[in-house]
């Protein structure tokens, strides 16, 4: 990296940790042993409410209004979840802004690699799931079919994935505002410039600790317990001594604690969907907890002790401890 990569990674990255520092991010959901996951215990539990007196007491307690996260788990059409959003969004707020740029960013790479032709134009569902069928392992139909409906507006309407902001300058946006999965996410995008640059054939200067920065950058949004930022570590573990055994627990230590933490992990989430993409087996068992068991196989029990242990890390606010397990 040149010296002017290396002031201007320098500089996003004390803006990014300052405007964590003003954002108030809440303690991680639990501090209780992580077990083998139920889908139950996918969400938080919602925090008691103050009981009604007198004429205002019923039997009936009213529906809680479902926060943007749970808004966009059970989105059908990304395109309309992001329309129903936008006034949030445009109005400056962060999480509306991050979902804005995961939506975005889901159905523009969804879009490239299933539903468009090199043309640009893009395909119907039916010739999608014909290629589908003629491949040996992949979606099921219906599964096809799942993710052209969540992406299909933006197949409609192909401007609707530019305007009125491009997915990353949405994310720019709540990274700016401090909040803790995007400042996660920006962190993993200078992570793969600085892997684009050492491919170079002088090596950028200061590459290591500018990814030594991005790393920690990352580590700061991790420390507010955010499921979405503590899934992103397991793109960030390392083998270096490692036996490749070792890694895999880690990775997968990760992904138990930011589902068990509130991440979207359900069988039809976009991890679930992407991870069942090249693997036939998926359709023997959908939960996380199946698809990891497969992944890591008689080191699964030791990914769940090591979550366990991130988590006591990460309650501790313990970013030493947290680095040694990338």
């Amino acid at each position: 990296m040149n010296r002017r990569a290396s002031i201007m990674f320098s500089t996003v990255a004390a803006c990014c940790l300052a405007a964590y520092i003003a954002w108030k991010t809440p303690e991680p959901t639990s501090s209780r042993p992580i077990e083998p996951a139920r889908q139950s215990e996918l969400t938080a539990e919602s925090p008691a409410k103050p009981e009604l007196r007198g004429a205002e007491k019923s039997s009936v307690a009213p529906a809680a209004e479902k926060s943007l996260r749970d808004r966009f788990r059970e989105a059908k059409d990304y395109a309309r979840f992001v329309a129903a959003i936008s006034p949030l969004a445009n109005a400056g707020n962060a999480e509306a802004e991050y979902l804005t740029a995961k939506s975005l960013k889901w159905c523009a790479q969804t879009s490239r690699l299933y539903f468009v032709k090199p043309s640009g134009e893009a395909r119907t569902l039916q010739e999608v799931q014909a290629i589908a069928a003629a491949r040996p392992v992949g979606l099921s139909q219906d599964e096809i079919s799942m993710i052209y409906a969540r992406c299909r507006g933006f197949l409609e309407a192909p401007q609707l994935l530019k305007t009125p902001l491009a997915w990353n300058q949405w994310l720019d946006k709540a990274v700016d505002a401090g909040y803790p999965a995007a400042i996660a996410q920006h962190a993993l995008l200078l992570e793969s410039q600085l892997v684009l640059e050492s491919h170079s054939s002088v090596p950028p200067e200061g590459a290591v600790d500018a990814e030594a920065q991005a790393r920690d950058l990352a580590l700061s949004a991790v420390e507010s317990g955010d499921p979405d930022a503590i899934f992103s570590m397991s793109d960030w573990v390392r083998t270096g001594s490692r036996t490749e055994e070792e890694t895999a627990a880690l990775i997968g230590a990760w992904k138990i604690l930011a589902c068990h933490n509130g991440y979207d992990c359900g069988p039809e989430s976009d991890w679930i969907l992407a991870s069942c993409s090249w693997n036939p087996q998926c359709a023997d068992g959908r939960t996380y907890t199946d698809v990891l068991q497969r992944q890591l196989g008689s080191q699964y029990d030791q990914a769940l002790h090591l979550s366990n242990e991130i988590n006591q890390a990460i309650l501790k606010k313990d970013i030493r401890a947290l680095r040694s397990y990338l």
